[in-house]
């Protein structure tokens, strides 16, 4: 097998039959047939009416022969366009995302005013509660101390009666 085959190109694409192909990749067409066989691609569905392949076939032909990869025409401007189409697109998820981002810390930054809020004005509860706490314990009495008198009785109602 030779890489001798000229190429043709019809309407600006490049066009084979399967035994050009097998001549550029230096197999024989019956190994063309048999690896899209394994690969479980009806050879049918790659040709056209007059024997040439489609461009999905030639396609799929470069993917499997690295040959043939090289004899495909390269739109690098092409490709170019499609890298910035997907970045472009991975750049607005990435804003949207990031806008999302902001937006729940916006939302979290408030909630933690209002709990900061909420949590100062427990503080000052509390420490007002327990000030009348302690203005209510020094008004109370000190209880008597315990007689000997009061230690006999056993029930709480007795030691109330003295």
């Amino acid at each position: 097998m030779s890489n001798d085959t000229p190429i043709k190109q019809r309407d600006g694409e490049l066009t084979m039959t399967i035994k050009e192909a097998a001549s550029i990749a230096g197999v024989t067409p019956q190994a063309i047939y048999k690896r899209l066989k394994a690969s479980g691609t009806p050879v049918d569905q790659l040709k056209t009416k007059d024997g040439t392949l489609t461009t999905d076939g030639l396609t799929l032909l470069a993917s499997m022969f690295s040959a043939l990869r090289d004899t495909m025409p390269h739109d690098e401007a092409a490709e170019l366009r499609s890298q910035v189409e997907l970045l472009t697109d991975e750049a607005a998820a990435l804003r949207d995302s990031l806008q999302q981002a902001q937006a729940r810390a916006a939302e979290l930054a408030v909630k933690v005013e209002l709990l900061t809020a909420e949590r100062d004005h427990l503080r000052q509860v509390l420490d007002h509660e327990q000030q009348l706490h302690a203005a209510l314990l020094a008004k109370l009495p000190a209880l008597p101390a315990d007689t000997s008198e009061t230690r006999k009785k056993t029930h709480w109602w007795e030691r109330l009666r003295k």
